[in-house]
């Protein structure tokens, strides 16, 4: 079942940027602008970043509008939302495009803070919109480090603020739990994170054996 939704979203969503681009220009002749301006919005970026989960044959049409989004991403990632650029840098990696990647690590390292006790996290302003919320930024943010990254201290603390973040808050939304139980599990390993001992856990009076 999953084969037959697939196989029916992919052309779908490469029909959909193809007309997004096409949109785009019929406004630039319309109110004018430059097709080298940055037309990298929210939608073309989602477009690359879940694409990039499928190796499937891209329509010769399509092929042209993904190397000039391709192109606004190498050039323009900068003026984007941290989560933005999370997409993209999983984007680039999943497509074996190294062009930026290493200036991508450079920046979210820079802009990072580390504390013994909270771990390693960035200060972002946090709203309202799908790419200002601070859980499921962090939480994508571990995936992008998890990939990128060969230091596992770093991974590591990434985790460990997310997990200092639930001792004192509670996260809002059934999103934003997702994401942070999808970073926290994860493929890597982690020796900060192991449980050392089984809990020990009664119920009505006698203990109940489990083992992890």
């Amino acid at each position: 079942k999953a084969s037959q939704i697939l196989e029916k979203a992919i052309p779908y969503l490469d029909q959909n940027i193809v007309n997004h681009y096409n949109e785009m220009e019929r406004n630039i002749k319309r109110y004018g602008g430059k097709l080298s301006d940055d037309h990298l919005d929210a939608f073309a970026i989602h477009y690359l970043y879940t694409r990039s989960y499928f190796k499937n044959n891209y329509p010769s049409e399509t092929q042209k509008v993904i190397k000039y989004y391709h192109d606004q991403a190498v050039k323009y990632w900068t003026k984007k939302s941290m989560y933005e650029e999370g997409m993209l840098a999983l984007y680039f990696y999943r497509t074996n495009d190294k062009s930026v990647t290493a200036d991508m690590m450079k920046s979210f390292r820079e802009r990072a803070l580390k504390n013994d006790e909270k771990g390693m996290y960035w200060d972002n302003p946090s709203g309202y919109w799908w790419y200002q919320l601070p859980i499921e930024t962090h939480s994508l943010m571990i995936e992008v480090f998890d990939n990128l990254s060969n230091d596992q201290s770093e991974k590591d603390d990434l985790r460990i603020f997310l997990l200092k973040n639930k001792q004192t808050n509670s996260w809002k939304t059934t999103k934003a739990t997702a994401a942070a139980i999808f970073a926290l599990l994860g493929n890597q390993p982690t020796s900060k994170l192991e449980i050392l001992q089984s809990p020990k856990i009664k119920l009505g009076g006698r203990d109940i054996n489990i083992n992890l």
